[in-house]
């Protein structure tokens, strides 16, 4: 589990929280947006061409930060080829 929020900033994308929804939109680029309700635990992916994907995913909320599974974030962006690697000394997490 990452925070959601340092994780699509640190990649470049962009995301938005709805209070009222207790949502957050984001998406890495113009071909993908992505929605996840944080109480429902669904992550909405919507392409470009209006296709849609509703998945569940685990979603925790921590000290006021989502935070969700790494692996289903990227997927769902359309990144399904990804290595991430762990170091705990560090407490860091590394994609590839």
């Amino acid at each position: 589990m990452v925070p959601l929020r340092m994780v699509i900033e640190r990649l470049g994308g962009s995301i938005r929280w709805d209070q009222q929804a207790r949502s957050a939109t984001f998406s890495f680029d113009a071909a993908t947006s992505l929605k996840i309700d944080v109480d429902q635990g669904i992550l909405v992916s919507t392409k470009r061409s209006g296709e849609t994907t509703t998945v569940t995913v685990p979603v925790q909320m921590i000290n006021d930060s989502v935070w969700v599974p790494l692996r289903d974030i990227f997927e769902k962006a359309g990144h399904d080829r990804m290595l991430a690697t762990t170091d705990l000394k560090e407490r860091r997490v590394k994609v590839a």
